[in-house]
């Protein structure tokens, strides 16, 4: 089980909306099922880890699952810090953020990544809002 960064700046959660919110959380705590569930039936992701768009294919959930059993594979111990959190548009948010985790080996690695979320009312749900798209990518080194 992963630890949430409870030094969290209270103005990141005002701006965030319940579904980024539960993910980062979800994140935290390795909780692949959680994660899926937070993105919308028609949603896209094209994630860290992979180059190409996930749920372009027929089963879009089992591919939002497939990448994120990828991202948990050998990890334990997650960690994740929005460092920076935007609205750009309506249901449109810019997000900095690093993940951290311990491998089977027992090294801490992290991955400084930014992202796109996209975040819209799910007709066929009454839970409320789901990510309908994201996009992200790692911060590329700075010499």
């Amino acid at each position: 089980m992963g630890q949430l960064d409870r030094d969290f700046p209270k103005m990141l959660d005002d701006d965030l909306p319940e579904a980024l919110y539960q993910w980062r959380q979800a994140i935290a705590s390795g909780d692949v099922d959680t994660i899926v569930s937070l993105y919308s039936r028609q949603a896209r992701l094209k994630g860290t880890i992979w180059n190409n768009f996930v749920g372009q294919e027929c089963d879009r959930e089992r591919a939002i699952r497939d990448y994120f059993l990828a991202f948990t594979n050998g990890r334990s111990d997650f960690d994740v810090e929005f460092t920076n959190v935007e609205e750009v548009g309506e249901n449109i948010y810019a997000v900095d953020y690093t993940f951290s985790w311990q491998d089977h080996t027992g090294k801490r690695s992290s991955l400084p990544a930014n992202a796109t979320f996209v975040v819209k009312p799910d007709a066929g749900s009454s839970e409320g809002a789901r990510i309908l798209l994201h996009h992200s990518s790692a911060f590329f080194a700075q010499d």
